[in-house]
């Protein structure tokens, strides 16, 4: 019988060269929109849940082991109740469901995700 897949956050850390328990800081620097990166440190400071729900999809995709369940986790992660807010809807603070995207596929579909068909891939870091 043969192993089951590996889950996204094993082959991301393995490919960056990140050890395990720098998964989750490492997706949230890589996937936060640049706004959102450069307030990030003073809204934690006044309101430390805000980022709450982006953590949990940081952490439900780290999980997943086939690009097509990613979907599921975008999906949770509009429906999660700490995905609200002015700051959060109009302002963009939080991740991007386009970079998760992307860089799930640049990460589990190597080749595919750089080929010149697909014109929203993002380069490799």
């Amino acid at each position: 019988m043969a192993p089951p897949p590996r889950t996204f956050g094993e082959i991301f850390c393995e490919r960056y060269h990140l050890p395990p328990e720098s998964y989750n800081r490492e997706m949230l620097r890589r996937v936060l929109y640049p706004r959102a990166r450069m307030i990030s440190p003073v809204i934690r400071l006044f309101a430390p849940g805000f980022f709450d729900a982006d953590r949990d999809f940081i952490r439900g995709v780290g999980l997943i082991r086939r690009m097509e369940d990613l979907g599921d986790e975008v999906t949770e992660f509009h429906l999660h109740p700490r995905n609200r807010g002015f700051l959060r809807r109009v302002f963009k603070i939080r991740v991007s469901c386009q970079r998760m995207s992307h860089l799930v596929a640049e990460v589990m579909n190597p080749g595919a995700a750089t080929s010149p068909g697909n014109p929203g891939a993002m380069p490799a870091s």
